[in-house]
């Protein structure tokens, strides 16, 4: 029995690339998001907005804790604050093989650019090259101390790290990633 979780920032593509490389396994898949949704009867990001992030984070150790005593093959694509408490850093360690999708942050901040509305910690940018007034952190600057914040944490607990590099697409990265299990012996 293999457990492996997909760990990385928002817009690394954990989800994408989870469902793939499940397919390429043969192990079921499951999106830690979606689970979370189930167990609390709201998305994401109406956990945030309605009870804060330490309801939305309690319900998520739990959740992972469940995924993770799992008694079959399985794929799991984590939130990418999954890695906030040590708790999750924990489980990450002892029952899945995790695999860090290590994305830069200029192309994060691409894909997600378009998407920002469903992403509850991601502040979404003008797009302005400008300087702002203010001596206020940037929205770019606060997206990017996150970032580089949980660098370490994913670290902490990744068994294998994922380096993407332009212009491989998901297709090409569940790929790569199948090949870095293969060679664990999974």
């Amino acid at each position: 029995m293999m457990r492996i979780a997909l760990i990385g920032f928002m817009g690394s593509g954990k989800t994408t690339i989870g469902r793939r490389l499940s397919e390429m396994l043969e192990y079921s898949f499951i999106d830690l998001d979606e689970e979370i949704e189930k167990a609390a009867h709201a998305s994401p990001a109406e956990v945030f907005k309605l009870y804060g992030e330490e309801t939305f984070r309690s319900t998520e150790s739990k959740v992972l804790e469940q995924v993770g005593s799992a008694e079959f093959d399985l794929v799991v694509a984590c939130g990418g604050g999954v890695v906030e408490q040590a708790r999750n850093r924990e489980v990450l360690r002892k029952a899945f093989l995790t695999v860090w999708l290590d994305v830069p942050f200029s192309e994060v901040a691409r894909r997600l650019f378009r998407e920002s509305g469903s992403r509850p910690l991601w502040t979404a940018s003008e797009g302005k090259a400008t300087q702002p007034v203010s001596s206020k952190p940037s929205l770019k600057d606060k997206n990017e101390v996150l970032y580089n914040r949980r660098q370490a944490l994913y670290a902490e607990c990744a068994d294998l790290v994922y380096h993407w590099e332009e212009p491989e697409d998901y297709n090409a990265s569940a790929l790569h990633i199948y090949e870095l299990i293969g060679q664990q012996g999974a």
